[in-house]
């Protein structure tokens, strides 16, 4: 506690003491967002923007909880499949 203190101090990020809260202004900084366009979120863009969803009858959820190799497969077959039938006409990697 001490350590984050002195750091938010340094850096003069420290709550406002009227209005702390639990979560440190740290966390919430842009700079420290590991979220953004981070390889998850391009995952959800790419299953999105194939409607894989859709195609499959799963959610976004539970592709996402299966392993690697089977999310993967499913992105190809979909994504040639849509090929096929010309509905991209550049395929996205």
């Amino acid at each position: 506690m001490l350590l984050m203190e002195k750091y938010e101090q340094a850096f003069n990020i420290q709550p406002d003491p009227l209005v702390a809260h639990p979560i440190s202004l740290v966390t919430m900084n842009e700079e420290y967002d590991v979220y953004t366009d981070s390889p998850l979120e391009q995952t959800i863009f790419t299953l999105i923007r194939l409607k894989i969803p859709e195609a499959t009858g799963m959610s976004v959820k539970e592709l996402l909880a299966l392993p690697t190799y089977e999310l993967k497969m499913i992105y190809r077959s979909v994504k040639k499949a849509k090929i096929i039938e010309g509905e991209i006409a550049n395929a996205i990697t």
